[in-house]
């Protein structure tokens, strides 16, 4: 029921002035202005009118202090700034509504009023009452809604003020957001401070510092970047290749990782740049629209670990030399005569004859093609007097005829000369098969790719799986893991790090105790589905009786004494009440249905009985009243005659309903087997059993199915519905079958040109005994019709006419076209 149902009806002006659309225009057209100190609306001056009009036109919150007593009317949008006190606001003084802040606010309307200016104010504070849950956690007596709005007069033609205009916007959620999203702010900052690690911020194209923490300004000796581009602030990384890789982060979207990259930074202003092993990420910051608007900073100095692991390396190398030294080619290059010198075994390694001659070409192309420029680099280096770097290269070589083999060559150039004269003399060094080597690394890299691809996949499942998962360690069963639905499903917060009788206190006497303790003492797991087990979820109070397939399987451990086991359960109370409860409506529908055959066979029974029973005197009504025409046929007047063909009408009629009833009482109960049914060739074996008189015409359209039904039902169907069309059709009665294809089923249609059925009759003829002509104009039983639609239901189908009087019927029936 609306406003307008329960109000009496606005005045004229009231009428007009509140007209449209909205809940406030319906509750000021619906309030008795001539009750509120306002009085009627027609009294009230063009200028509040025009105020009041606009305010209610308007989608932005307005409120109007109408009158000495400030009587408030509002817009729909004005709502929301009321909250509880809405709606029984409208029409009252607004020191009535507004009480606890009225106060602060009178002073303004006096303000107005003397003269002064307009009121604006912005995220003005104030102490509302607020209702339950609205105060966003306010302390008591602190303000708990900012409001922005401006407090203007509304003037008539002569100056006078006739109301104030209140235009509102409510930002309290903004001020509260505000608030935590400070606070939040703080507690990353104070995060960021104290990360123990190397952070800065980038912004834009140009990589400009936007912050770094503590440990990053030591890195860079406290250098002041912020606000600098990093090829400005950090010069000497320029030439190191980081701008690049800044760069393409920047551009793709995609983040670099680096391990053990060297980096030279000056650690004091002007000194001598220090080398730095660093593991960092560049990683892009997406702003909300998917741009990338900078890049994020994280690195730790691995140094210290980077030297250590060297030198430990180079021990190695020492050492593996020394054990393996039968095993170790030797070369030698003298760069001035272009002479190179190898052993035996180097020939070996490279597939040659021990007498083969070699020089720097051989050496080339003995090299896999895709190593080539790796190893003349290496070697061009090692050479340089500018660099001198050591060689220590690793590249495949393919001998003619066999595998593609790893080496290993180290090595170093000695020098001669000083300045722009000093040059490679000699390059010697030593050349190993670290095939076995590289072939276990690479299997190593696969198991490990693997391995963390199955963790990954492992991690997943957990996560992800839609049953509760959960890990308990150690003989207290402490929650150490759990995953989501572990959470959602068995209503438990903070369980993590706590043991499993604290959980769970309400186990206690159901055997779950026990049970979990010998699991882990045992080591056996334990499996069983739809264990019952008392919960009580949320800290609600209540304990339900639930049911779970539950498995806790113990983990392998080397720690006999710590053991995890692996919890995966599935909640099955839903199916186990459901099925329960199934079982229990099964037995009944069971019990039913054997009252029902016996109620069935007895109903058969004493159906034929009746029907034998009712027609014996009626056949002998009609054989008498035969008998009487016959012997006085000379004495009958037409009358008479007509009085007896009535009669025996009637006991036909009869005949009829009892027949009738008894395929009414037997039709959807007893059923046939499915057989394929030419529905075509069935249409016309009814004709032909009906034996329309000649003015009939009786169309069976082509193209009906095939079915895989029962026989019996489908004639019974359709030979009353064309028997129907025949009888009602008038002098030339004309009957047109005709199906079409519905999905999985065929909706068939028997039409006929009779006398049409008017629309408050279409359910009506489908009841038992029902007709709406005269009995003794058409002669029927209101039978036929009812056994229609209880023979197209009992299959699944449904049953409707379409009509209108004088433009015939068409009646609609659906059948499966594979029996259920």
């Amino acid at each position: 029921m609306s406003i307008q149902d329960t109000a009496p009806a606005p005045s004229r002006a009231a009428a007009a002035l509140f007209a449209g659309d909205g809940e406030m225009r319906a509750r000021c057209r619906a309030l008795d202005w001539a009750a509120s100190p306002l009085g009627p609306v027609e009294t009230w001056p063009p200028a509040l009118r025009w105020a009041v009009r606009t305010a209610l036109d308007s989608p932005f919150p307005i409120n109007l202090w109408c009158g000495p007593e400030l009587v408030l009317i509002y817009n729909d949008g004005y709502r929301h700034v009321l909250g509880a006190k809405h709606p029984a606001a409208l029409g009252r003084a607004g020191s009535q509504v507004w009480a606890e802040i009225w106060p602060e606010i009178a002073p303004m309307f006096q303000q107005i009023a003397a003269g002064g200016p307009p009121i604006y104010a912005e995220d003005a504070p104030f102490v509302i009452e607020r209702a339950p849950g609205e105060d966003h956690g306010a302390e008591p007596g602190q303000p708990n809604a900012w409001y922005t709005f401006a407090l203007s007069p509304v003037r008539d033609e002569d100056g006078a003020i006739v109301a104030y205009l209140n235009v509102v916007s409510e930002t309290t959620a903004r001020i509260f957001a505000e608030r935590q999203l400070e606070a939040e702010r703080g507690r990353l900052a104070e995060i960021f401070e104290r990360a123990p690690a190397f952070i800065a911020t980038l912004r834009g194209p140009d990589h400009v510092f936007e912050t770094t923490n503590p440990l990053y300004q030591q890195l860079i000796g406290h250098r002041d970047v912020i606000g600098r581009p990093v090829p400005q602030a950090l010069p000497e990384v320029v030439d190191q290749g980081f701008i690049g890789l800044l760069d393409g982060v920047y551009t793709t979207g995609e983040p670099f990782v680096g391990t053990e990259v060297p980096i030279l930074l000056q650690g004091t202003p002007g000194g001598e740049p220090a080398e730095h092993f660093l593991n960092f990420i560049y990683q892009p910051i997406r702003e909300t629209d998917d741009t990338i608007s900078g890049i994020f900073v994280h690195a730790v100095d691995v140094t210290e670990q980077v030297r250590a692991r060297r030198s430990v390396e180079e021990l190695e190398s020492r050492l593996r030399l020394a054990l393996e030294s039968a095993e170790i080619g030797t070369w030698d290059y003298r760069p001035q005569t272009d002479r190179l010198t190898w052993d035996e075994r180097c020939r070996r390694m490279f597939g040659l004859a021990p007498d083969a001659p070699v020089d720097w070409g051989v050496f080339i192309q003995g090299v896999h093609p895709d190593d080539r420029a790796q190893a003349e680099d290496a070697a061009r280096r090692a050479m340089d007097p500018a660099v001198r770097s050591a060689y220590d290269v690793e590249y495949r070589v393919v001998p003619p005829g066999g595998d593609v083999r790893w080496l290993r060559a180290s090595g170093r150039a000695r020098f001669e000369g000083e300045g722009a004269d000093r040059r490679a003399v000699r390059f010697t060094g030593t050349v190993i098969d670290v095939t076995e080597r590289k072939q276990a690394e690479a299997e190593r890299e696969r198991l490990l790719r693997e391995a963390e691809t199955q963790r990954a996949r492992l991690e997943q499942i957990f996560t992800e799986a839609p049953a509760v998962m959960a890990l308990y360690t150690g003989p207290d069963h402490v929650v150490t893991m759990i995953n989501p639905t572990w959470e959602q499903t068995v209503g438990k917060p903070g369980a993590i790090g706590r043991p499993f009788r604290e959980v769970f206190p309400e186990f206690a006497g159901s055997g779950l105790f026990e049970q979990l303790d010998r699991t882990y003492e045992t080591g056996d797991p334990f499996v069983n589905p739809e264990v019952n087990v008392p919960l009580e979820r949320w800290g609600s109070g209540v304990l339900e009786d639930t049911y779970w397939n539950l498995v806790w399987r113990p983990l392998a451990s080397p720690d006999p004494d710590r053991r995890d086991i692996l919890v995966h359960a599935v909640e099955v109370t839903a199916q186990v009440r459901a099925r329960r409860e199934v079982e229990q409506k099964a037995e009944e529908l069971a019990r039913l249905a054997r009252a029902l055959e016996t109620s069935n066979r007895e109903l058969d029974q004493f159906a034929y009985v009746a029907s034998h029973d009712l027609k014996a005197p009626l056949r002998g009504i009609a054989n008498l009243s035969q008998w009487i025409e016959d012997d006085l046929a000379d004495r009958f007047t037409d009358d008479t005659r007509e009085q007896m063909r009535l009669l025996r009408g009637r006991v036909h009629r009869m005949e009829g309903l009892i027949d009738g009833i008894l395929q009414y009482s037997r039709a959807g109960r007893t059923q046939d087997p499915p057989q394929r049914i030419d529905t075509d060739a069935l249409a016309h074996e009814i004709v032909d059993l009906l034996a329309p008189p000649a003015e009939a015409e009786v169309v069976v359209e082509p193209g009906l199915p095939v079915l895989v039904t029962e026989r019996l039902p489908l004639q019974q169907v359709l030979m009353n519905l064309v028997s129907n069309g025949l009888k009602y059709g008038g002098d030339r009665p004309r009957v047109h079958v005709s199906a079409a294809r519905a999905g999985d089923e065929w909706t068939f249609t028997v039409r006929d040109n009779g006398p049409g059925i008017a629309p408050e009759y279409h359910e009506r003829i489908f009841a038992i005994f029902q007709t709406l002509q005269a009995r003794d104009t058409v002669e029927s039983t209101g039978i036929g019709l009812s056994i229609v639609k209880k023979m197209v239901e009992s299959r699944g189908g449904r049953v409707w006419v379409e009509s209108a009087p004088g433009r015939g019927a068409a009646f609609h029936f659906t059948w499966r076209a594979q029996a259920a």
